[in-house]
């Protein structure tokens, strides 16, 4: 079994965006949820913390200028010069590592069975929504029944149990 980043972060946006994080009960049910928040408050902060670190290692360094000499010259700067700029490409790094990971940690749980409680939980989802269930759900459509329950359904009484 090949395993392609790209598709995988793809598919945990999409993953991502079923999920409804505005109800209290499927915060404290699904872990995917929480994750889902994280991830959309990572969105907006990670870029500013990223811009903020490549300003202050480029301020640091000495622009453009002192870059090329950083590597000309390496006699010239001290070492805290070069742990300030290895800690903060390894800052950036793994930054963006933890967010990607979130991307395709979403994407692995889309592809996991449904517990036989979830399962029924599915069914009985999908009966009240008029729609056929699939034959063999995994938790990416649940998901999917979930977030169109949440906005079809007036009455959210299907969620007290999941």
């Amino acid at each position: 079994m090949s395993f392609n980043i790209i598709k995988a972060v793809k598919r945990g946006s999409a993953f991502m965006e079923l999920w409804p994080t505005d109800e209290p009960v499927l915060k404290a049910a699904f872990r995917e949820v929480r994750v889902v928040l994280l991830l959309r408050k990572a969105k907006w902060a990670v870029p500013p913390i990223i811009a903020i670190v490549i300003f202050m290692l480029y301020y640091s360094i000495g622009g453009l200028q002192g870059f090329r000499l950083m590597l000309a010259y390496p006699s010239a700067f001290s070492g805290i010069t070069y742990m300030s700029f290895a800690t903060a490409i390894m800052s950036l790094l793994c930054l963006l590592l933890m967010v990607l990971n979130g991307y395709v940690w979403l994407a692995l749980q889309s592809y996991q069975k449904l517990t036989p409680h979830q399962e029924h939980f599915y069914r009985d989802l999908m009966a009240k929504l008029g729609k056929e269930p699939v034959e063999k759900p995994r938790m990416f459509e649940l998901a999917q029944a979930i977030g169109e329950g949440c906005k079809k359904l007036k009455d959210k009484s299907f969620l007290e149990y999941v």
